[in-house]
């Protein structure tokens, strides 16, 4: 059966709260880049009755008796909750269930609507977004529905305020080198003054994101921005650090559902799940031996996730390298059981898991290269103001030419077209942890297929 309320989620604003999902994977009006659940797979306006109320309920009445130590009911989870046509009546269903209180968290893109702005009144919190200053950030970082314009959001937010008593936090979601600077922040900051929410809840990149250049805020800045919305403004981006006490075993499927909606790091999960951060060890070496989670570093520390089709089929896919390499692309010889040893740790991950993978539409410069062995490799770069904000590459050569294509476009991103240039073979040998000799001739196609992107740019530029 199909999980519809998950956690507890140990929140780094609501405390210890229980999610309600009203809206399958990533069906959303947004495609933002910094989405911890990846790319939004149906960006839609239709307001329809998602997954089936009766269900939503029967499930929450059982966690209820298992869960009565909540901070907040929070309707939140795979996609943008607004979208789902019968939420009064989720909301009013759960008042009558629990004194718990209820918070919405919503990308606020619908809110122009007379009937979702209705549909909020009797939730006890609202936390809606706000994530650029203007429409041309708005499309870069969130990728709205067309039929979304900026002005329009904002109209929404403000004619939300006007008619809702309760408590409002604005979260505002900002991104390194891109809405983390001054100037853009400060057109947040007017249209703040004009939506007045109670509070200002800056945010960034804590976890796996939807798109590689979406990059995290330092502390200081994120400190010095919030204090730009005077007594509103907060950060929000370090969760408390809180003890973990077990009161039930979780199961397998409660760790599947919660990390298939919210990737999490160990204490994440001994957290919200009250589980010793042991017990909750052993079970992530179980899952991941077992092939049903996947881990990926951000910031210095160990993410874990669920497959996206998890919830979906409920059914395991093989544990096997072939099975695991073909989903990623990477095709390895079809009777090859196991990875050598001789393989680092960070190139094997980016075997089976490339960062940047696929090609860019409307590149700002591009390059194909064909190496001595055969691979071919193209990277596709985005720059801005010298800086290259986007690298992105393919190639349908062997797993060291994926691992050596993703660690050169995660090497250039965020660089100046300058810096990146001078990267070379050994560069992306040392980030990779080193190749096997027989394999180090895919970091030279890496590096010399960026170098031929750089300088297309800068030949686009010339003309």
């Amino acid at each position: 059966m199909v999980e519809y309320v998950y956690g507890p989620v140990l929140s780094r604003r609501l405390g210890r709260s229980l999610g309600v999902d009203l809206v399958p994977l990533k069906i959303c009006t947004y495609d933002c880049v910094y989405c911890q659940l990846g790319r939004t797979t149906n960006k839609t306006l239709e307001r329809r009755e998602y997954v089936p109320l009766p269900d939503v309920l029967s499930q929450l009445d059982r966690r209820l008796r298992d869960e009565p130590a909540l901070d907040f009911i929070t309707l939140a989870g795979s996609g943008e909750p607004t979208l789902h046509a019968r939420l009064p009546d989720v909301i009013r269903a759960v008042k009558q269930r629990t004194a718990t209180p209820l918070a919405v968290l919503t990308n606020g893109s619908l809110l122009w609507d007379p009937q979702v702005r209705d549909s909020l009144r009797e939730a006890d919190l609202v936390i809606p977004s706000l994530d650029a200053g203007d429409e041309r950030l708005f499309q870069y970082v969130n990728r709205p529905h067309d039929d979304i314009a900026f002005e329009k959001m904002v109209d929404g937010l403000v004619a939300f305020r006007h008619g809702f008593a309760k408590p409002i936090w604005l979260e505002v979601f900002l991104l390194g080198g891109v809405t983390a600077i001054d100037i853009e922040v400060q057109k947040i900051v007017h249209l703040v003054d004009q939506i007045k929410p109670d509070r200002v809840q800056l945010n960034t990149v804590a976890r796996p994101p939807a798109e590689a250049f979406a990059i995290p805020v330092p502390d200081d800045q994120l400190r010095a921005f919030a204090a730009m919305f005077g007594g509103r403004g907060e950060v929000i981006a370090a969760r408390p650090d809180t003890g973990s006490t077990t009161l039930r075993p979780a199961t397998e499927a409660d760790i599947l559902n919660l990390l298939r909606r919210r990737p999490c790091t160990l204490r994440d999960l001994a957290d919200g799940l009250r589980l010793h951060p042991a017990e909750a060890m052993k079970q992530i070496d179980l899952l991941l031996a077992s092939g049903l989670l996947t881990a990926a570093s951000e910031g210095g520390h160990v993410f874990y996730r669920a497959p996206r089709d998890f919830l979906a089929s409920q059914k395991t896919q093989p544990d096997t390298v072939e099975h695991r390499v073909e989903e990623s692309g990477a095709f390895w010889d079809e009777n090859m059981t196991d990875v050598p040893e001789e393989y680092s740790a960070q190139a094997v991950e980016r075997f089976y898991n490339p960062r940047n993978r696929g090609p860019m539409t409307a590149p700002d410069g591009h390059a194909r290269i064909t190496g001595p062995c055969g691979d071919t490799m193209e990277i596709w770069l985005r720059v801005d103001n010298g800086r290259i904000i986007q690298a992105t590459f393919t190639t349908d050569g062997c797993g060291p030419s994926l691992a050596s294509g993703s660690m050169a476009t995660e090497l250039a991103t965020g660089r100046t077209l300058d810096e990146a240039a001078r990267f070379e073979q050994q560069d992306i040998l040392d980030a990779l942890g080193g190749l096997p000799e027989g394999s180090r001739h895919c970091a030279i196609l890496a590096a010399n297929t960026l170098k031929a992107a750089i300088e297309d740019f800068r030949n686009r530029r010339a003309e």
